[in-house]
């Protein structure tokens, strides 16, 4: 064993092997652990991550809309909301038109209700 010094001023013991590859006693996982939980709050509400509500359409999007796409198993336009971290299917379409309609049904169902609540928990702070 191998008596070392972490950055934070404690004393650690370490194996040789141990010892080259870390001399943290643990303050910065712990530390890093505070800070991303704290920033993961400070960017959802309710579970469901708020920059998703107003996200920009990804590069790569081929529908020219956010949760449409196009299955080419299927050969029809799927439409799709993430909500609380995970994709919610609003359903299979043959046009691209009725699939957006869907997506633009399903922000107006699930994501107003959660703008609007986080509206108002932000006014009565």
């Amino acid at each position: 064993m191998y008596k070392g010094q972490c950055e934070c001023g404690n004393i650690v013991y370490y194996t040789i092997s141990d010892f080259r590859k870390n001399t943290s006693c643990g303050c910065y996982r712990k530390s890093r652990a505070r800070t991303d939980k704290m920033m993961k709050s400070m960017q959802s509400f309710e579970n469901t991550l708020l920059k998703s509500l107003t996200r920009q359409i990804n590069s790569n999007n081929t529908s020219g809309y956010k949760g449409v796409s196009y299955s080419k198993s299927k050969k029809k336009w799927v439409a799709y909301i993430k909500l609380q971290y995970k994709n919610k299917y609003l359903g299979t379409f043959d046009t691209k038109e009725a699939a957006i309609q869907a997506r633009k049904e399903g922000e107006e169902k699930y994501y107003k209700p959660i703008i609007e609540r986080y509206n108002k928990c932000g006014k009565n702070e």
